[in-house]
């Protein structure tokens, strides 16, 4: 079994309208809205491209055996001040396989090759599993605040990795 990331292409705009389409991804993230909209992988693979192309961010499609099984990008990014943040997601078929750690690990070591210094990430205090898969990437909680989410108020924990 071979976990890699590749750069987003539109061949996995049906995965992606699949997969985000299930609430238990959307839950769990600030950024995929449910219902997820008609064309929404669309739409964000276009402007993945867009913003790689620009140098903006990096969206990677995560695979196992060359099969797509989530997202992970490289966002936020200020070259000045030599930091960016990260976002993933995993399809729900492919929980619980050390996808995320393996995907985390190798935005990291991207992330050294751009001369980037700093990296951080989010997650909401419900997702334990997240916040495992950042801790054993080294990084480490800077401050928790209440995030007004669509139908309810949720903890939203802030982690730093000094790379």
């Amino acid at each position: 079994m071979a976990f890699a990331l590749r750069k987003i292409s539109i061949e996995d705009a049906p995965y992606i309208q699949e997969y985000a389409s299930d609430v238990r991804i959307a839950q769990y993230t600030a950024s995929i809205p449910h219902p997820y909209p008609e064309n929404g992988a669309l739409d964000f693979i276009m402007s993945a491209l867009k913003n790689w192309e620009d140098n903006v961010d990096y969206t990677f499609a995560i695979t196992k055996d060359n099969q797509f099984c989530g997202v992970i990008s490289l966002f936020e990014i200020s070259w000045d001040a030599q930091r960016a943040s990260i976002g993933y997601w995993v399809a729900l078929p492919y929980w619980n396989q050390g996808i995320a750690t393996f995907a985390v690990n190798e935005i990291i070591q991207f992330a050294r090759k751009q001369n980037l210094k700093e990296i951080t990430a989010r997650a909401f205090d419900a997702n334990m599993p997240s916040i495992r898969v950042l801790l054993k990437n080294k990084f480490y909680l800077t401050r928790t605040q209440i995030h007004k989410a669509v139908c309810d108020t949720v903890y939203l924990s802030h982690f730093k990795l000094k790379l």
